[in-house]
């Protein structure tokens, strides 16, 4: 059974729409590193996330196998530190074709909203990020990025390996009012847009809003 669609609100006329794509199957034992997680900087994509979608987790240890994720999506892992306007951030994976995918994890069988929202709201931050910095950089040449999120499900692990059930792959769409259909393509006018947007809310705290969305 497929998660219920979600929609989030980023500003009062912008929404994202994690919509499922593709489910991998993968229970395969992968291994699993040890992270400590810190309050993330001012102003970066973490922290406007958390800013919007509520802060999930508090400051502990735990494992990621994200690095796993990006084995199994066998995709080159090109990303690098973007920044633009003083917001900045390093994305999980740009592919070979320029396309933003964020990569969450869940012990959990299906993953929480905040877990949702910030994964879809950090991968339309980088695809801002990325089409600007783009726009600056090459002009009128610039590649308008793909959105996706990607969350893994993994059974309780130990200290050295975890079992990897499955990967859910969702692309990302946004919703502009009065912008004709939302997809999961950022475009320079999107980005200009929604950065301007964020502005005008940089010093609020914005939990989790979730729509109902009527199919």
């Amino acid at each position: 059974m497929n998660p219920p669609l979600r929609e989030y609100s980023v500003t009062a006329d912008i929404s994202l729409l994690p919509i499922l794509e593709k489910k991998i199957i993968v229970n395969q034992e992968v291994e699993v590193r040890r992270i400590e997680l810190k309050s993330p900087p001012n102003n970066s994509a973490w922290s406007i996330a958390n800013n919007i979608c509520g802060k999930s987790t508090p400051a502990m240890v735990t494992y990621t196998i994200e690095d796993a994720m990006k084995k199994r999506l066998q995709v080159p892992n090109l990303s690098k530190k973007l920044q633009y306007g003083g917001i900045y951030g390093t994305p999980d994976i740009i592919t070979a074709e320029g396309d933003i995918i964020e990569l969450k994890s869940t012990t959990k069988d299906n993953p929480s909203n905040s877990t949702m929202c910030r994964g879809s709201v950090q991968s339309m931050i980088y695809g801002i990020l990325k089409v600007m910095k783009d726009e600056k950089k090459y002009g009128n040449n610039v590649h308008y990025p793909r959105l996706y999120l990607v969350v893994g499900y993994y059974r309780e692990s130990n200290n050295i390996t975890a079992i990897l059930n499955k990967m859910e792959i969702y692309t990302v769409k946004i919703k502009i009012k009065g912008l004709g259909s939302p997809n999961n393509v950022m475009t320079l006018y999107k980005a200009e847009y929604i950065i301007q947007s964020l502005a005008s809310i940089k010093n609020e705290v914005m939990p989790t809003k979730l729509i109902p969305v009527i199919m």
